[in-house]
Formats: C-alpha cells, sequence, structure tokens
C-alpha cells in the first residue's frame, strides 16, 4: 500500500500491509503541494496524477502524473493527462495500464477518462457514466472488470 502525507505536507511513505508491523519507509518529498490526487503502483512503481496543488481554496488542479523511481530514490514527471483533475479515481488494470476516471475540474473531467501506459503515454479512456463522476471510487475485480462506486447526492 502506497500512502502520501496530508494536504499540509508533501512528505511521502510507504506501507506494507502484508507485514505485520508498523514500519514505514519515508521517501523523498512529493514535487507537489498537492491534495486529492489519484494513484496506484505502475511496473511495481508509485504513480500519483492529478490533484490541487497549493490551497485547496484556489481549484488548481494539475494534469501531472509522477512516478517514484526507487534505484535513484527520485520523484519524477512521467506524463501529462489530457485533462486537469482533482477528486478523481485510479484504478492499476495491469502492470502496463492505470485507469484514471472522472474527478473535478474547470473543464469536463468529470465525464472523461485516461489511461496512463507504463511508457509514460496517455490514451484516451472508455466513456464514463452519463451522470459524471466526481468522488467516486474504482475497483478491480477478480475477473478484470471494474466497478464504480459513486457518491449520488439527492
Amino acid at each position: 500500500m502506497f500512502v502520501t502525507g496530508d494536504k499540509q505536507e508533501r512528505e511521502s511513505e510507504v506501507v506494507d500491509i502484508r507485514e505485520n508491523s508498523s514500519y514505514c519507509r519515508s521517501l523523498p518529498d512529493y514535487p507537489l503541494q498537492a491534495q486529492y490526487a489519484s494513484g496506484g503502483i505502475l511496473n511495481g512503481q508509485p504513480l500519483i496524477c492529478g490533484g490541487i496543488v497549493g490551497l485547496e481554496e484556489s481549484n488548481n488542479a494539475t494534469n501531472e502524473c509522477y512516478v517514484y523511481n526507487a534505484t535513484s530514490l527520485t520523484w519524477a514527471l512521467f506524463a501529462n493527462m489530457n485533462h486537469k483533475r482533482y477528486g478523481a479515481s485510479g484504478v492499476t488494470l495491469d502492470n502496463k495500464r492505470f485507469l484514471i476516471m472522472g474527478g473535478s475540474s474547470q473543464t469536463n473531467a468529470n465525464s472523461t477518462s485516461e489511461y496512463i501506459l507504463s511508457d509514460g503515454s496517455v490514451e484516451v479512456g472508455p466513456i464514463t457514466p452519463y451522470i459524471g463522476l466526481e468522488w467516486h471510487c474504482l475497483v478491480r475485480l477478480d475477473d478484470g472488470k471494474v466497478i464504480i462506486i459513486n457518491q449520488f447526492k439527492g
């Protein structure tokens, strides 16, 4: 499990929930002071995409994705999504594809999705439900399908 710091910090750490210990290994500071980003493990490396940069009230979303390189012990810009987004949800589909879907921004991010590929390229993802997706969750099932759990306001 990969964990990154709170909205006031850029600190990052890795927690292995398979181990029965509370040991956490600190990573170098994340390059952006971002909140509401989405991430996963792509090709064995932690990946973080999007988020609000700076103060929450700014709604200054980013389209940048960063990957952590365990060899050089550094974060590096990995890809630029087609849409700036925060509050999106992402899921690793396999070692070569990370799907990020929905979220908020100044554009129509809530109705779009993108694949971040292991070579750093970005492709348009599947069509999202017409309701738009913000503050939702994606879960990859054992059969490879992805379930969307959405927050409905009513």
